[in-house]
């Protein structure tokens, strides 16, 4: 038997248990320097979680935004429902007058109208005159623009050039965005009367996001249309703009990231809607709005008249969902609390938070690098030993939030060293230096 073999038996014997004794102490006890080294490495303070180092929390104030929910009133005029108030359909602008005078004396401030305006007959500037001085009485009051995607594209309307997002407050590709390029014709298409109406881009033709949306879950109805490569508010969009005096400067929009309305943020996916957070909508039914006694009425409504007879329930839901989310009211108040004093968290490696499987993989590599290290020779062996603490800076390096002991790393390394150095053979070679 060689007689470095007893000598190689009794570093194993020695350098294991002490190697996981190492890992143990170092876990248990030098969490501030692990600490340390990640907020090194890291470049901001780490909070090591699950490790020694102490809990530090900081008073700080603390915002809190509330949300005041808005009812918005979804009053629907298809056939049927129209029919039961009106004695002649189809609806003319002078129909809508009298609808419009009926909600601004039951108090309604903000209106929107989601409408083809497509008259059957040929109006005199005298209807469309009525229609028009009944919308200007109330404050906030827009009409849907109806368009499509044409194979030749038209100037994009007058009356929406104004209200378009300004390309400086976009960050993003907005390409997943409903398009348009051409609007459809409507009783007030080309007519001086159009100018005196706020517009907003409403149903596209081929759009099913915009035309006949399919969600009822917590996804909004889109808030932009790309009108010839401009970023406009959509319908709801503009009355929530209206009603807080927003301008489209005050609007920075980030496509699968956020919205930003004035001083308030909201998710914004890649097709241009948000979360419907804190929506509340009232049904209102023609025969009673109209009738003898009519019950009070919110301050916000979405009148929807529907293009086919059959009419589309749900979209108007959704329209008067989206309106209700975007005029919430917001409050902000501030508190006292505390926080951590450490800027990042680190949660326990797998490694880390397992001892057992911490000391099966320890234990192993230790093993095989005192079996088999000896033998090597010396450069050889040098250069991996020294490779190992460099490995480990590496690894905490690129690691996630995530932390192992560093300290108990780095111990385990020295004794790796001191029993692979006992166990090594003794002889001279051109790798080698002259061991006593």
């Amino acid at each position: 038997m060689s007689s470095s073999s007893p000598r190689r038996l009794s570093s194993l014997l020695i350098a294991l248990p002490l190697m996981a004794g190492c890992w143990w102490f170092a876990s248990s006890f030098l969490g501030g320097a692990d600490a340390w080294i990640f907020s090194k490495i890291g470049g901001q303070s780490a909070y090591l979680e699950g490790s020694s180092m102490p809990r530090v929390e900081v008073p700080t104030t603390v915002e809190k935004r509330t949300l005041h929910p808005v009812s918005v009133g979804a009053l629907e005029l298809d056939d049927e429902q129209a029919g039961r108030v009106f004695a002649a359909l189809p609806l003319g602008p002078q129909d809508f007058a009298v609808i419009l005078a009926r909600l601004q004396a039951a108090g309604v401030k903000t209106l929107g109208i989601s409408s083809p305006l497509i008259w059957q007959t040929e109006t005199g500037d005298m209807s469309r005159e009525i229609f028009c001085s009944a919308l200007r009485k109330i404050p906030q009051a827009a009409v849907g623009l109806r368009g499509r995607t044409a194979a030749s594209a038209d100037f994009t309307p007058v009356e929406l050039q104004n209200t378009a997002i300004p390309a400086e407050n976009i960050s993003g590709d907005v390409s997943g965005f409903p398009s348009a390029n051409r609007a459809l014709p409507n009783g007030f298409t080309d007519k001086p009367d159009a100018l005196d109406i706020v517009w907003a881009p409403d149903w596209l033709e081929d759009e099913p996001l915009t035309g006949r949306p399919t969600t009822q879950g917590s996804t909004s109805f889109p808030l932009f249309v790309r009108w010839n490569g401009e970023v406009i508010p959509t319908l709801p969009l503009r009355l929530a703009m209206m009603a807080r005096g927003i301008r489209p400067e005050d609007v920075k929009v980030s496509p699968g990231r956020e919205l930003r309305l004035g001083t308030r943020r909201l998710p914004l996916d890649a097709n241009g809607r948000t979360r419907l957070v804190e929506a509340r909508v009232q049904t209102l039914d023609p025969t009673v709005v109209f009738g003898s006694s009519p019950a009070p009425l919110p301050e916000a409504v979405l009148v929807e008249q529907p293009a086919t007879a059959a009419g589309n329930p749900e979209r108007l839901g959704l329209l008067a969902r989206t309106c209700s989310t975007l005029l919430a009211g917001e409050s902000v108040s501030y508190q006292r609390g505390s926080r951590l004093a450490q800027d990042v968290v680190y949660t326990p490696a797998p490694l880390q938070a397992d001892m057992v499987m911490a000391l099966k993989w320890g234990g192993g590599i230790g093993l095989a690098a005192l079996l088999l290290l000896p033998f090597f020779p010396a450069l050889l062996r040098r250069g991996v030993l020294l490779a190992v603490p460099v490995w480990v800076l590496y690894r905490a390096w690129i690691c996630p939030p995530q932390w192992f002991s560093v300290c108990g790393a780095f111990l385990c390394w020295a004794v790796l060293c001191w029993g692979v150095a006992r166990s090594s053979a003794r002889r001279r070679g051109v790798f080698s230096s002259r061991r006593r």
